[in-house]
């Protein structure tokens, strides 16, 4: 957190002293006056959708729908995509699937009441950091519940 903390303070600095950060990483020493601050992040999940159903036929039992496109950020880069949806309050896995692919849809059949956290983490396929991740939530609560 204080890295964080130290970043964005450094960043404050560069604009208030009319230096820009060019989003390549670079410092432009740019001209007199005001500077413009870019920073550019990048997210290699590039959408996910994420629906609940309280009632997918029978009593008891909901459904949640995962949708996703994952892009990595380098190109040449390989990467592995888990998909993975969990019990919202005791963070219980209930599906996973270590090995999702850059784009799919899933339906996954789970109780219904409850609410629910769909991830999509991408991993480097090499070193198995994770390089960016996109969590959704989900209901199967009813609405006259």
């Amino acid at each position: 957190m204080k890295i964080i903390t130290v970043l964005m303070m450094a960043l404050v600095f560069l604009a208030a002293s009319g230096t820009s950060v060019k989003a390549q990483g670079g410092i432009d020493p740019g001209g007199i006056g005001g500077g413009t601050v870019i920073v550019k992040t990048c997210s290699p999940v590039s959408s996910m959708t994420v629906k609940g159903n309280a009632t997918a036929g029978e009593l008891g039992v909901g459904s949640v729908q995962i949708g996703w496109s994952v892009k990595p950020c380098d190109k040449t880069q390989a990467v592995r995509v888990v998909a993975e949806l969990a019990n919202w309050s005791t963070k219980e896995v209930v599906y996973s699937n270590p090995d999702a692919g850059l784009d799919g849809k899933i339906t996954v059949y789970v109780a219904s009441g409850k609410y629910y956290e769909a991830r999509i983490l991408v991993y480097s396929a090499t070193t198995g950091e994770l390089l960016g991740s996109k969590v959704l939530g989900a209901s199967t609560v009813g609405k006259g519940v």
